[in-house]
């Protein structure tokens, strides 16, 4: 017998194209609503156009598609400041491990499409089909952007930290926040994780165009009006350590004094979180959770056990904040499996804790009891 075996490959999209369209994205920093055309491509990307693509076309931003992405369609997206002009089904959002984009179609079906056709794309990603480089960036285009950078820094009001005002050419910037700051300041920054401020050094990190322009957009005249407007014009900024590091924390983790455009989404998370000083003791500063696990292990080794009532006011934070969410859940946990959640019970708890430790800390007949 003589066997014919033919194989079937299927023609690829012109440039790899996989889905394009219309769509309404809100801005990451000034949170405005722009109407952009977006291409989804096979090598894992998501660009976005101010006035319809050409292949020679240059995208105003790329949304990598990730294999961890998150999607959510119609009424699960998040309630922010949606336009009037968007029905809720026309909604989307889609989640990386650096951001969510807000969007809005014209009709459901293209909502849907986009969601499809990208979560399809993200599974691909998880299966390891292609392996995207970044591409080459040549000494000259860098030393440029330096150049670039630099310049703007020299700015006068980008000579001083953005958070305690410490004069001088600041070293560090945050370039997803568009500050510059001081070195003290950035290493509260990366304490807060990159979630919320992405630190780089302006002389000795590479800046891709990209991060660049972000500087540019803001700076820190512009900034004071986005994580400021709300601050009293006689404040006093902090020096101290300690109290430096909550003033940070209340800027860009509570958004306490930012506009009401860039509070919204925050204020229904920040509502939640109960009062830290109702554990202290007077004149002992508040905790700030970690921003990632990497801290946990330092927290541990200086940890002194809290009290009955720290330990009670703990599992009552935490049975509200979590009960609601995992009755709710399709899946329901028993209360032995407790334990076996995300580190977000363990953050919480080890927070708390750590402020009754402190203030027990300050008051040697409270220590006492404590040990």
């Amino acid at each position: 017998r003589n066997w014919l075996t033919v194989a079937f490959r299927p023609m690829a999209a012109p440039n790899n194209i996989v889905c394009t369209g219309w769509a309404t994205k809100r801005g990451g920093l000034k949170k405005n609503w722009k109407r952009r055309y977006f291409v989804l491509r096979s090598d894992f990307t998501l660009s976005y156009y101010k006035d319809g693509w050409t292949p020679n076309s240059k995208p105003q931003g790329v949304i990598p598609i990730e294999a961890t992405m998150t999607f959510a369609i119609g009424a699960a997206c998040a309630e922010i400041d949606w336009p009037e002009a968007s029905s809720e089904n026309t909604r989307f959002q889609l989640g990386t491990s650096s951001r969510i984009y807000y969007l809005f179609c014209d009709t459901p079906e293209a909502a849907l499409a986009w969601v499809t056709k990208t979560r399809a794309l993200s599974q691909s990603a998880a299966q390891g089909v292609v392996i995207r480089q970044a591409p080459e960036v040549s000494p000259e285009e860098k030393q440029a952007m330096h150049e670039r950078l630099k310049a703007f820094a020299r700015l006068e009001s980008n000579k001083s930290c953005f958070d305690c005002g410490t004069r001088g050419v600041q070293p560090w910037a945050s370039w997803n926040l568009g500050i510059f700051l001081c070195m003290r300041c950035a290493g509260i920054h990366r304490g807060l994780g990159v979630h919320v401020s992405k630190v780089k050094s302006v002389t000795l990190d590479s800046w891709p165009s990209e991060h660049v322009a972000a500087m540019e957009k803001l700076g820190n005249a512009a900034a004071l009006a986005v994580w400021e407007a709300l601050l009293p014009p006689d404040f006093e900024r902090p020096q101290e350590k300690a109290a430096l590091e909550r003033f940070i924390t209340q800027k860009y983790v509570r958004k306490q004094w930012a506009g009401a455009g860039d509070r919204r989404s925050t204020v229904s998370r920040s509502a939640a979180v109960p009062d830290v000083s109702a554990l202290q003791i007077a004149g002992a500063p508040p905790s700030t959770p970690a921003a990632d696990d990497s801290d946990d292990d330092v927290f541990e080794a200086n940890f002194t056990a809290p009290s009955q009532a720290a330990k009670a006011a703990v599992e009552q934070f935490i049975t509200q904040k979590y009960a609601t969410a995992i009755s709710q859940s399709a899946a329901p946990v028993a209360p032995q499996d407790m334990s076996l959640q995300p580190h977000g019970v363990r953050r919480a708890s080890l927070a708390l804790m750590e402020a009754a430790s402190r203030a027990a800390a300050s008051d040697p007949m409270a220590a006492h009891n404590w040990s």
